[in-house]
Parts: structure tokens; sequence; C-alpha cells
């Protein structure tokens, strides 16, 4: 049998107060789980890692987006997302095209780009309904009004809103009744 840890004492000993709240520590967890879950799955899908997926879903949701616009929304380098667009390009996900002054590039997705996107809504779909399983329809749509409202408050600005919703299907939660849309 292991011993379980009194945290608090060591922390304390340390001349640290922590207070353990569970409530915190189990939206991380879920946050946790949510995001390895999601990211494992979406490496499958595209076979590398890092933002691809979300690349695929924003240029999806934004026709010829730029590669400013994807980098802002992803939270990624210029540069980096340079080479993330090449990647997409070589697999034939998208299509880059000169934008407005020749300068700019837009990105739009391939009929491929497009299929790839279904299956990233497809996979995180079936991946939540797993998640949310022992939830009946009341308790379902309550989370779903505690989520709103929590999500309603962490958007600082529009750039900010669109990082948070950067793996959102844009289908279900239009920007009209997104609640970190709203909030920005």
């Amino acid at each position: 049998m292991h011993e379980v840890y009194d945290l608090t004492r060591v922390f304390v000993g340390h001349g640290l107060k922590m207070e353990f709240d569970r409530l915190k520590n189990l939206l991380m967890a879920l946050s946790v789980a949510i995001t390895d879950h999601t990211n494992s799955s979406n490496e499958k899908l595209l076979e590398f890692k890092g933002e691809a997926s979300a690349a695929v879903l924003q240029i999806g949701l934004y026709p010829s987006v730029s590669i400013l616009e994807l980098s802002m929304s992803l939270g990624l380098s210029h540069s980096a997302t340079v080479r993330l667009a090449s990647k997409l390009e070589l697999r034939k996900l998208i299509d880059k095209k000169s934008g407005k002054d020749g300068r700019e590039v837009e990105l739009n997705l391939t009929s491929e780009g497009e299929s790839m996107m279904r299956d990233i809504l497809q996979k995180r779909s079936d991946s939540f309904d797993k998640m949310i399983a022992p939830l009946g329809g009341d308790e379902r749509q309550n989370l779903e009004l505690y989520l709103s409202k929590i999500l309603g408050k962490v958007a600082c600005d529009e750039n900010d809103a669109i990082r948070i919703c950067r793996m959102c299907d844009g289908r279900v939660c239009p920007d009209e009744t997104c609640p970190v849309a709203y909030s920005s």
C-alpha cells in the first residue's frame, strides 16, 4: 500500500502556504486529459505534432487566412507558421496563393484538407462523447452553462479569444453565441 503524502505539510514546512482546492485540481486534470487525448488523436491523423490540427481548423473556418492571421490565432511566430504551412502544403492539405498586395500569402484548404478537417472534428467529437458519457441530459446542460459562464471571463481581447477557440467547431458555436468571442 502506498503512503499518501500530506502536501500541505510539505509546502508549509518550506514556508509556502498552499491551499489545495479539489475543484481546481479536477479542472486541471480534465484540461490535461482533453489536451493529451486530442493531441494524440490529431497526431495520428496528421502524422506530425504541434499546432497542425488547429491550423487546419482555422484555415477551414477562415478561408483565405493570411500567414500573419494564422500565426496570431495559433500563438506561433511568423517563421514557425510559414514552416507549418509548408508542411501542410506538402501533405496537399492546403493551397497557398498570393494575397491582395502580392506580399501576403493566403491559405485555403484543398479537398484533402477539407476531408482532414472533418476527420479532426469527428475524432474530437468521438473523444468528447466518451468523456461525457457518464453525464445525464440535465448534467450535460448544467455543464454547458457552467463552462459558458467560466469561458465568458477568460479572453482578454479578440486575439486571445481566437487562440482559445482555435480547436473549436465554429459551425456549432458561431461568434454570436460563443461565450469566449462575446467576452472579448
